[in-house]
C-alpha cells in the first residue's frame, strides 16, 4: 500500500490510527498461521515507516522551534523539550 491508496479528502494519521484500532481489535488466536506471519511482517515494515516518519516530523518540528508552541509550554534547553520527547516516547510501544 502506498500513499495514493489513501482516499481522497481522507486524513492519513486517521486512516492509520482506524486501521491499527481495527488490527488490535482482532484476536489473532483464530487466526491461521500464515496469516498471523503476514500480520507481523507487515507491522514490522510498518513500524520501520513510521520510525522514519516520526523522525522526519520530530527534526522538523525542532528546526522550527515547533517544541515552544506543541502547547505543552515547554523549553528545556536545545532541541526538543523535554516534556514532549517524553511523550513520544510514553506513547511508542516497546
Amino acid at each position: 500500500m502506498d500513499a495514493e491508496t489513501v482516499p481522497a479528502g481522507a486524513d492519513a494519521l486517521a486512516v492509520l490510527e482506524s486501521a491499527m484500532a481495527s488490527l488490535a481489535a482482532t484476536d489473532p488466536a483464530g487466526l491461521p498461521d500464515e496469516e498471523k506471519a503476514r500480520r507481523l511482517r507487515v507491522l514490522e515494515r510498518v513500524d520501520a515507516i513510521g520510525a522514519a516518519v516520526r523522525g522526519r516530523v520530530l527534526e522538523a518540528l525542532d528546526a522550527q522551534d515547533g517544541h515552544l508552541a506543541d502547547g505543552l509550554g515547554v523549553e528545556a534547553g536545545p532541541g526538543l523539550g523535554g516534556d514532549l520527547r517524553a511523550l513520544c516516547l510514553f506513547f511508542r510501544p516497546g
